[in-house]
């Protein structure tokens, strides 16, 4: 995205600041696997169409770029990918690139999706830590809400018997989790 101080900005991007912003999104992804708006929202966001744009392409405002991460496994047997110096799409000549006089391009939306298998020890926990908004989905309903334009801040979600069963999991089945993040202010 460019940010709304540029020419043809999105207005959703360097256009507020700051502080948390939670219920931006609805409980429920949408029929697609997207976020939507939550219904009455106020805040950050200028309205359910720019917020559309977030995760749909949309040649008039943003570029679709697919790339990957890796997620490391640890010593426990977990697995991990943490940087405090997230840009990744510096010095990609597909993107827009870095926002003028700050270095880095700042203004994009990521979306992670990764299958799990429920085993259902009560062990099996997920943390998440995001500068501006992060919104994580299990079995297509929110687990996490980090939404706004703050800087870092974390969640842990331990998938116990009382969440497994709000959920609806199953212990052996496969399910996603999906990760939306959005990077809206240069600040770090």
């Amino acid at each position: 995205f460019k940010g709304f101080p540029e020419a043809g900005g999105h207005p959703d991007f360097e256009n507020w600041c700051c502080g948390d912003d939670k219920g931006i999104v609805a409980p429920t992804l949408a029929a697609d696997g997207r976020p939507v708006l939550a219904t009455g929202h106020t805040g950050s966001v200028t309205s359910a169409a720019s917020f559309y744009q977030w995760y749909h392409s949309d040649a008039s405002v943003n570029k679709t770029i697919v790339d990957s991460i890796t997620l490391t496994k640890q010593p426990d047997g977990s697995y991990k990918y943490s940087s405090n110096d997230f840009y990744p799409l510096d010095g990609n000549l597909n993107g827009f690139g870095n926002y003028t006089g700050w270095g880095h391009d700042y203004h994009f939306t990521s979306e992670l999706r990764y299958p799990f298998t429920f085993k259902g020890t009560g062990l099996e926990s997920f943390t998440f830590t995001g500068d501006d908004d992060v919104f994580v989905f299990v079995n297509n309903q929110l687990l996490v809400d980090l939404g706004g334009v703050h800087g870092a801040e974390s969640a842990t979600v331990t998938l116990d018997a009382t969440l497994a069963a709000t959920l609806g999991l199953v212990v052996g089945t496969t399910y996603e989790i999906v990760v939306f993040k959005a990077e809206r202010h240069t600040s770090g």
